[in-house]
């Protein structure tokens, strides 16, 4: 397989993913010429996915953001059902 790299845009964020470091540091120093960007380091969140780096890979969830929307509804000690209550 080739070298390569991917962009993932979403309004002023980036996040670059490649399976060559080198490249991926010399599209950042091209974008950084180009528009003066700022190098967060590794991903951890993105637009309510949390990402989780391993030897093996990557791991992403939404853990975080389910919790988050449990607790603001007051329901994050609930038990699950196995019928539906209405």
């Amino acid at each position: 397989m080739g070298l390569f790299v991917v962009a993932l845009i979403y309004i002023d964020d980036v996040i670059l993913a490649g399976n060559e470091m080198g490249i991926i540091d010399h599209v950042k120093r091209f974008l950084d010429d180009k528009f003066n960007i700022n190098d967060l380091g590794c991903l951890c969140y993105f637009l309510r996915l949390e990402v989780a780096h391993s030897p093996r890979g990557i791991v992403i969830s939404q853990w975080k953001y389910v919790l988050d929307i449990l607790s603001e509804e007051r329901v994050l000690g609930s038990r699950p059902s196995a019928f539906p209550v209405k």
